[in-house]
């Protein structure tokens, strides 16, 4: 998950906090929290109002973007194109 998100530019950083790792551009695009041994959340900012929200794949509360749940080596090939398209996003 990590790398799909790293090789989206040279311009994304990396930060490690406690509670999950953030990942940004000029502004966060992603963050990646692990609420247990057997799946990640991948917490995507960004306007994704007008796509298709695929299993696995929900709007948080907060309004803010998506929260992708991930089990699979499948489930990150489905995410791949809403990492980009949190990448290309609005700043």
């Amino acid at each position: 998950m990590r790398q799909a998100i790293l090789t989206q530019g040279d311009d994304i950083t990396e930060r490690v906090k406690v509670l999950y790792v953030a990942f940004s551009r000029m502004r966060t695009i992603a963050t990646i929290t692990l609420p247990n041994r057997n799946e990640l959340f991948l917490n995507l900012i960004g306007d994704f109002d007008d796509i298709p929200k695929p299993d696995g794949v929900q709007d948080t509360k907060s309004g803010w973007g998506l929260r992708v749940t991930i089990r699979s080596d499948q489930d990150i090939r489905m995410a791949a194109p809403l990492i980009n398209r949190a990448y290309e996003g609005k700043p």
